[in-house]
């Protein structure tokens, strides 16, 4: 049992410590709704990753190796989303907007040289233009 909590700790954060930083992060504050929530993230998240100056992560974005992963000024990640940064991470760039649902991996269990995600400035990510009404149906 000890082995299998080990080799999930480790699929999410570097260390134990980490772990339960970046988690006890998330938890208190992942869930806040609206601006008081964004504002709230702002602040709290870069206590377990790299922010340049503001960036607003909405509601319900999951985060997996939150050490591994830098939001450059004004990056915008929307609910949904899901970030998993292993080592080489997500470096996204100032004013990228990461979309609803949009899921960026690096899994690199074999060592690769180069495997991390760049995005670049004022890239968009994921998403298109329509959207969910809540019934089921995609609007205009």
């Amino acid at each position: 049992m000890l082995s299998a909590l080990h080799y999930y700790v480790r699929g999410h954060a570097s260390s134990l410590r980490r772990y339960l930083l970046q988690e006890l992060i998330l938890g208190l504050c992942g869930w806040v709704p609206s601006v008081p929530g964004i504002a709230l993230r702002s602040l709290a998240y870069r206590l377990i990753m790299r922010v340049d100056g503001f960036a607003a992560v909405e509601s319900g974005v999951r985060i997996s190796f939150a050490e591994n992963i830098r939001l450059g000024r004004r990056a915008y990640l929307d609910r949904g989303a899901y970030l998993h940064a292993c080592p080489g991470g997500i470096d996204i760039g100032d004013e990228a907007f990461i979309m609803h649902n949009a899921e960026l991996h690096v899994f690199n269990f074999r060592d690769l040289p180069h495997a991390f995600i760049r995005i670049g400035r004022r890239t968009f990510v994921g998403g298109d233009d329509r959207h969910d009404d809540g019934n089921g149906d995609q609007g205009d």
